[in-house]
């Protein structure tokens, strides 16, 4: 069978705050101490899937979940000719700074 990735949606709140909590459950947190923190994520996520402002992916086999990727922050590092493009969709400018070590 063949592995494929779709955009999460609204529908998917509940199987995203089960992951969730079951990622912290494994590293030793009982589910009575997570469950508050469950509800409070779910009430956190809930309309950013609605707008929107939460994405992310979903892996699918067979049609059954075995992955998930969500987020609500991406940084880009845009050329000066990209930069305008970019800040009409809604990105905004950041102050980096990075270092190479060679």
């Amino acid at each position: 069978m063949a592995i494929t990735a779709r955009p999460i949606a609204t529908h998917d709140l509940t199987l995203i705050c089960e992951h969730r909590e079951r990622m912290f459950a494994e590293y030793g947190r009982t589910r009575e101490a997570l469950r508050p923190m469950t509800s409070a994520f779910e009430q956190w996520l809930s309309p950013r899937l609605a707008d929107g402002s939460y994405f992310g992916w979903m892996l699918e086999e067979a049609g059954v979940v075995i992955a998930g990727l969500g987020m609500s922050y991406a940084i880009l590092h845009a050329t000066w000719q990209g930069r305008p493009l970019y800040e009409k969709l809604g990105w905004q400018p950041t102050s980096e700074m990075a270092i190479r070590w060679e």
